[in-house]
């Protein structure tokens, strides 16, 4: 075989190894340099901040200079009546924080009952802003991803609907889990 028909015959195997991959391996591979092993933090190390806690670890996660803009706390009280929260009654503060170091960080607060697992520990989430779609994406160290789109103020807005099918993750995690019962809006905190 000549050299021009090698590298033809390596350009088609690719090509049909890419067609032989489902949207949720592509979705997963996307993600994939987005992601790290799931490390715990106390709770007690960041939630009680009134802002961001500032890192002294080397950097594990690169975001842009201009995705820093995302970089806060976001905030929403949700009735109990929404199993997302799993609470029993009244309402919750549910708090989103996105670092510069591209972990994400979130809290249900019910009365002064702060709930997060039955551990108590904060587990790491990681973040990014997906530019093709104009969205924060959270990508959960158990595999799934919330997607949040930013209004003009910054604040972010749940993609309910994207949540529930976007990957094969979110698909199989919310046919027994309750999904959020509408898109969330989000305010970044001052």
């Amino acid at each position: 075989m000549s050299a021009k028909s090698n590298i033809c015959a390596v350009s088609i195997w690719s090509a049909v190894a890419l067609l032989g991959c489902d949207d949720s391996q592509l979705e997963q591979a996307a993600v994939q340099k987005y992601t790290e092993q799931a490390e715990t933090k106390r709770l007690t190390e960041v939630a009680g901040q009134a802002i961001a806690p500032i890192q002294t670890a080397a950097t594990e996660h690169h975001i842009p200079e201009n995705h820093l803009t995302y970089v806060g706390r976001y905030t929403i009280q949700i009735s109990c009546e929404d199993k997302f929260v799993m609470c029993e009654s009244g309402k919750v503060d549910y708090i989103l924080t996105l670092l510069p170091d591209g972990t994400a960080h979130r809290i249900f607060v019910n009365a002064g009952q702060i709930s997060y697992d039955n551990k108590k520990k904060y587990r790491k989430d990681l973040w990014f802003y997906d530019e093709d779609a104009h969205q924060i994406v959270v990508a959960r160290a158990s595999g799934v991803n919330f997607y949040y789109n930013v209004d003009q103020d910054h604040n972010l807005i749940m993609d309910k609907n994207k949540i529930a099918i976007a990957t094969e993750n979110n698909r199989e995690y919310f046919k027994s889990n309750p999904l959020p019962s509408q898109n969330y809006h989000l305010i970044r905190a001052s």
